[in-house]
Order: C-alpha cells, then sequence, then structure tokens
C-alpha cells in the first residue's frame, strides 16, 4: 500500500505539475489574436476534444516508443489538455494588453513580461487548472491500469480496484457455498 500511495502522489504531482507547464505555454502562445493561423490552431485544438485517437492505437504507439510499465506513461497521456489551454488562453486574452505594451515599450523582453506581468496576474486561473488536474491525476486508474502491469508501479487506485474485486470475487463465492449447502 505504501508503494501505490507513494506511487499515486508522484503521479499527480509531477503530473499536475507538467499540465501546468505545457497548458501555461501553448496557452500564453495562443493568446496573441495577432498571430497567424491562430483560428486554425484553435480549431485543431479543440478538435481533439471531441476525438480522440483510441485506446489500441495509443497502447501500439506507447509500446513501440518504450513507455509501457514506466511512470512517464502516466503522465504523458494528460500532458497536454485542451480544455486546460483554452481556459488559460481565454484568462490571457483578458490581461489588459496595455499592460504588456507598456512594458515592452519600457524595455522589458518577452520573458521578463511574461514572468513579471502575466505570471503573477495569473494565479487564479493557475490554481484552478492546477486543482483540476490534480484531481484528473490522483482519479485516474484507468491509464495506470492499461500501460503498467508491474506491481512497483501499481497506483493507490488500481491497488484499491483490485481489492475490490478480489472481495467482491470471494462473497460471490462464499454466497455459492451457502445455496450448494441448503440444497444438500
Amino acid at each position: 500500500i505504501g508503494t501505490a500511495y507513494a506511487n499515486s502522489l508522484f503521479k499527480t504531482i509531477v503530473g499536475t505539475s507538467v499540465i501546468l507547464v505545457v497548458s501555461f505555454m501553448a496557452a500564453f502562445g495562443l493568446a496573441d489574436r495577432s498571430l497567424p493561423g491562430i483560428k486554425y490552431f484553435t480549431f485543431f485544438m479543440v478538435f481533439t476534444m471531441f476525438f480522440g485517437g483510441g485506446l489500441i492505437p495509443t497502447f501500439l504507439w506507447y509500446k513501440q516508443l518504450g513507455l509501457l510499465n514506466t511512470r512517464i506513461a502516466w503522465i504523458l497521456n494528460l500532458a497536454a489538455n485542451a480544455y486546460y489551454i483554452i481556459i488559460m488562453r481565454n484568462f490571457f486574452r483578458e490581461i489588459p494588453p496595455e499592460m504588456t505594451e507598456s512594458a515592452t515599450i519600457d524595455g522589458a523582453t518577452l520573458y521578463q513580461v511574461l514572468f513579471r506581468i502575466v505570471v503573477p496576474l495569473s494565479a487564479p486561473v493557475v490554481a484552478t487548472v492546477a486543482l483540476w488536474a490534480a484531481v484528473q491525476h490522483w482519479n485516474d486508474w484507468f491509464f495506470p491500469l492499461i500501460f503498467t502491469s508491474e506491481r512497483r508501479l501499481t497506483v493507490l487506485q488500481v491497488l484499491l480496484r483490485r481489492v475490490l474485486i478480489e472481495n467482491q470475487v470471494t462473497n460471490e463465492l462464499d454466497l455459492m457455498a451457502e445455496d450448494e449447502m441448503r440444497m444438500i
């Protein structure tokens, strides 16, 4: 149980951090309305929300890349979430452009604008996405079940699922044994 709990904590903390970094960078880039082809990027991102690649091609892709039975497999499948990127992008679009323009006029580089203006202002959206991502990673049991088969990589949710299924089977076997005893 201790190893499964540690794996779940690792998955939640690292996975949430990866989601925040990927979503923040993508949303900051997509927030610029003057970017050529922004509507196409947004369309393709929203398209992935409706149509996924499927479980079997994803499994084969992970197998070909050698990611089965690794901790990266837990995190990679949730790293780029279009919903989180759109939420952050819309928040960034609400930041008045005058703030970033005045900083640029005063000589600030893009990174200074990002870390001195945008990051401090975006604490609410980062906290919201972090909470959603942490809950998503903590509750995720299906992908760790599919992509990791080694016991040392079992997460708490998969372990609890196994215990519940084994308990259910044991209860059903006990009921069947009682029914057979009554027939005798």
